[in-house]
């Protein structure tokens, strides 16, 4: 039998993105239209995955994401994620 993931073991970050994302008043095709802009393809399923926290975050992406937020990497990850 497989063992299934439990979200925090596929990515920290997916549910503050949306955080963030939701703060700005932003839908995710505007926050896609920001990282497409900026020359960076992402889906609107892929994007919906991450914030789900369903796949892993890639560093491209994570790159990407973090400039169309406008915020730095400390502002996506978690403050204790180093205490687990």
């Amino acid at each position: 039998m497989r063992h299934r993931a439990s979200s925090s073991d596929v990515n920290y970050v997916g549910q503050r993105i949306r955080s963030l994302r939701e703060q700005e008043n932003l839908s995710q095709g505007e926050l896609l239209a920001r990282i497409q802009v900026s020359g960076h393809n992402m889906s609107q399923p892929r994007l919906s995955r991450i914030e789900g926290q369903l796949i892993p975050v890639s560093d491209r992406d994570l790159v990407a994401i973090c400039r169309a937020l406008h915020v730095n990497f400390n502002d996506i990850f978690p403050p204790n994620i180093l205490d687990n």
